[in-house]
This record gives C-alpha cells, sequence and structure tokens, in this order.
C-alpha cells in the first residue's frame, strides 16, 4: 500500500470516527481497520488504578493505545471536575468505571443524577464511544448493597450508550471460586480482575467489531 493510501486512509477514520453515533455502531468495523491504533482512554477510581487498568493494554494489543488515569479513591463528582486529563490522548473510546466510592461518599438516589452530568460532560467534549461499567459486587455487605442499587441504573443505560457488564459474571462465580481477598472484600482480586479485564475486551470487540 502506498503511503498516499495509508495517509488518506487513516484521516478517513479519524472523519468518520468523529462523526460517530451510537445507532452506527454496527458499521464501526470497516472503518477501525484503516486505523493504525485506537486511542482508550480509562477514567476510575482503585479498582482501575489498583490493576494498571485491568492489564488492558497488554489484552487489547498494540492496535490500541491505552491511557489510564485512573485515581484511587475518585467518584463521579470528582471526576466531572478533570475531564481533560481523560482526553489528552484524543479517545475513541472512553471507558468509565466509577461508582463504588460513591455509593459511601453520598445517598445514592444522587448517583444517576451525578452520572448523567459526567456523560453529558463528556458527550460535549468528545465524540468518543463511552463505555459504561455496570460495577462487580463488593464483597463488603455494605458497599455491596450499594453497588448493586446503582448498578440498577447504569444497566439501563443499555439502551444509549455501551455496557460492560461486570455484575452478571461476578454473581455467577462467586459462589464458585474467590473473588476478592480475605483482607479486602472490596478490590478483587487476580481472579476477578481477569473476569473484569476479559468483559472489557469483549465490550471493546463489539464496539469496534474486531476481533479480539
Amino acid at each position: 500500500m502506498s503511503r498516499l493510501r495509508v495517509f488518506l486512509g487513516c484521516h478517513l477514520f479519524l472523519f468518520c470516527f468523529g462523526c460517530y453515533s451510537q445507532k452506527k455502531q454496527s458499521d464501526l468495523s470497516a472503518l477501525l481497520s484503516l486505523a493504525t491504533s485506537i486511542p482508550v482512554s480509562i477514567i476510575g477510581d482503585s479498582l482501575c488504578e489498583r490493576s494498571q487498568a485491568f492489564d488492558l493494554a497488554d489484552g487489547l494489543g498494540p492496535g490500541f493505545q491505552v491511557l489510564n488515569v485512573c485515581i484511587t479513591g475518585s467518584t463521579v463528582p470528582d471526576w466531572s471536575q478533570k475531564l481533560d486529563t481523560a482526553l489528552t490522548n484524543t479517545p475513541r473510546i472512553v471507558i468509565i468505571e466509577l461508582g463504588t466510592n460513591d455509593v459511601s461518599s453520598y445517598p445514592t438516589n444522587q448517583f444517576p443524577g451525578n452520572y448523567d452530568k459526567l456523560i453529558s460532560d463528556l458527550s460535549v467534549r468528545t465524540n468518543a464511544v463511552l463505555l459504561v461499567t455496570v460495577l462487580p459486587p463488593p464483597a463488603d455487605p455494605g458497599f455491596r448493597t450499594g453497588v448493586l442499587t446503582i448498578n440498577k441504573y447504569l444497566k439501563g443505560l443499555s439502551a444509549s450508550h455501551s455496557i460492560a457488564d461486570m455484575e452478571t459474571p461476578f454473581l455467577q462465580q462467586e459462589n464458585s471460586i474467590p473473588l476478592y481477598p480475605q483482607s479486602d472484600p472490596i478490590h478483587p482480586d487476580p481472579a476477578g480482575i481477569a473476569i473484569m479485564k476479559s468483559v472489557y475486551i469483549q465490550a471493546i470487540g463489539r464496539i469496534t467489531g474486531l476481533p479480539l
């Protein structure tokens, strides 16, 4: 392929992906095949930071550039104040992994409004596909109740956004294998992180239409 064709192909990808809407997700495969590398940004909390962004840089491979800007202890309102940090790589996919800290920081009935604002602010600043994380239920009883409550709202976003559902596989596996260390009932152990990594890769595969 000539340099001119590569140049034109990459620029066609960037233009078309910038015009992307959720309703045209099925058209992404052909467009993405023109790209040399797809930038992905992850905004999240300690679940993401401690796991090195769920090892997605390795799991997704060289066709993706993963920017990990996750911060331990952060909540949805925290991230609404610093979204520029997550957009420095001009992402085409933004993974949102937030909510665990929110359930202990303020009443859960305020979570939908805060999350809606975050999504709205992101939509104004970027044309990236937003990948919403339905959170893994923690083993800690107090956090678990709150997370299962806000997950009902997060699942409802599937009508307008891509979803990475961590709740379903965690509930399916938690009675078979340990998913949290005994000393830490909030942050998944390597088996739990492996599940999350797999779910994210599958979700990004669906978004892009690429075999991952």
